[in-house]
């Protein structure tokens, strides 16, 4: 498996983009997954291509969005602030070996961000112990930056944390699968 990186702030719009929204349409790949009044858990958030596309979607619910760069987060703030979403999202700061977030979830997006991560099993095993027993985590990749052999890796790792593959997820250049609580 290569090495981690993480993707700068600064690179933060080829994470948001009109042509992803296009090919990737985030509202569009959750919303068979998030209930209305559901806590969701964004972790690497990044500038928020997930974190406001599930906001649109929930009613009574909340979006934690989560990232280690606080740059990102700001991103976040400044789309929302002053709008309807702003009230729906609460952003918090990880690190690299804490995720910072005790509420349990009902669903957790961890898309295009495990390959970033140093200490996946660590982060892996605080995200499971807040996820509620019926949760589930779509877990996406993008070709690009993951190798079918890397994410293969990736898999093994999420199953020996306590994860079981419910089915895979189609988004274009990416790989992904929908996993639960084993």
């Amino acid at each position: 498996m290569k090495e981690h990186f993480v993707c700068s702030a600064k690179k933060a719009w080829s994470l948001d983009n009109r042509i992803r929204k296009l090919t990737q349409n985030p509202e569009k790949i959750l919303k068979p997954y998030i209930k209305n009044n559901a806590i969701v858990l964004d972790f690497g958030c990044g500038p928020g291509f997930f974190t406001i596309a599930a906001a649109k979607i929930i009613d009574k619910g909340k979006i934690i969005a989560v990232d280690s760069q606080q740059n990102m987060l700001n991103r976040i703030k400044n789309r929302v602030k002053g709008k309807k979403l702003e009230k729906k999202i609460e952003l918090v700061k990880c690190s690299h070996n804490n995720i910072n977030i005790k509420e349990k979830v009902d669903f957790v997006i961890l898309a295009h961000v495990l390959h970033e991560i140093k200490d996946k099993i660590i982060i892996l095993k605080q995200i499971k112990s807040i996820m509620k027993n019926d949760a589930r985590l779509l877990f996406i990749e993008p070709k690009a930056h993951v190798s079918k052999k890397d994410f293969k890796e990736e898999l093994e790792i999420l199953q020996k944390t306590g994860f079981k593959v419910i089915k895979k997820q189609r988004v274009f250049l990416s790989r992904g699968v929908l996993v639960g609580k084993v």
